[in-house]
């Protein structure tokens, strides 16, 4: 009778191991507000919102990185079978999305296109920049502005976005481009506030979404279930109403 008992209890226990949700990597790459604030952030909270509609179909687990480091643990390995938030194809070289799976829409954004408050700056197009010293971050290219950098552009490099909104407040800078999902919520913070200007034609416009690992379909498919009706949810447009987009 123990021995049955016995059998009964590692059985259950064997069946509850088995019905473990499996935990997946979810990387972010952006370690700037608004997608990483202190300990959370727009990161943390959209990977918050997918665990609690995956409801242990899946284990999400944040993974905030450098974007360098990306290819080498994510995009490059095979063993990459879960999911990278905010990206867009072009970002990746996947403009005819057939390396990875894409999702819906998770947010629009743009490149905003900032200044001093005090200079008046009005963008109307790229040659506007001609003459104008550019604030940029390291490392970092500018798609139409890099072959006129060091000619009818100069340029100066700072460590982060954050030093380039200082840059402008310091009136060091004539200009600079910044996604505007962090441009918002720089300019909103009181150090910033009504010291720098965003115009109201940006640089460019694009769409983030989720990138997710095309050797995981089933993973694939419920996120891009979740993103698809995220739209019209409620508890999602809290969270991007909580970032400003």
């Amino acid at each position: 009778m123990k021995k049955s008992f016995y059998a009964w209890v590692l059985a259950l226990h064997a069946l509850s191991f088995g019905a473990a949700a499996e935990t997946l990597p979810v990387y972010n790459t952006y370690l700037t507000p608004p997608y990483v604030v202190g300990d959370g952030g727009l990161a943390a909270d959209t990977v918050a919102y997918m665990n609690k509609k995956l409801d242990g179909k899946f284990e999400l687990k944040l993974n905030n990185l450098v974007r360098a480091r990306l290819n080498f643990v994510a995009l490059d390995s095979k063993d990459f079978k879960g999911a990278v938030l905010f990206m867009a194809p072009m970002f990746v070289g996947d403009n005819d999305k057939t390396k990875y799976n894409w999702s819906d829409t998770l947010i629009k954004d743009g490149n905003a296109v900032l200044s001093p408050a005090a200079s008046k700056f009005s963008y109307s197009g790229p040659e506007a920049l001609d003459g104008k010293l550019f604030v940029g971050v390291a490392g970092y290219r500018y798609a139409g502005l890099d072959d006129k950098f060091g000619k009818s552009i100069k340029r100066e490099d700072v460590s982060n976005e954050e030093s380039i909104l200082k840059r402008m407040v310091e009136g060091k800078g004539d200009v600079a481009l910044m996604a505007h999902s962090i441009a918002k919520y720089y300019v909103k913070q009181p150090e910033f506030s009504g010291k720098v200007n965003i115009d109201p034609k940006p640089y460019s416009t694009f769409t983030r979404h989720v990138l997710i690992s095309k050797a995981n379909p089933e993973l694939s498919a419920e996120l891009q279930k979740i993103v698809k009706e995220a739209e019209k949810d409620p508890a999602w447009k809290a969270i991007t109403a909580k970032y400003g987009l």
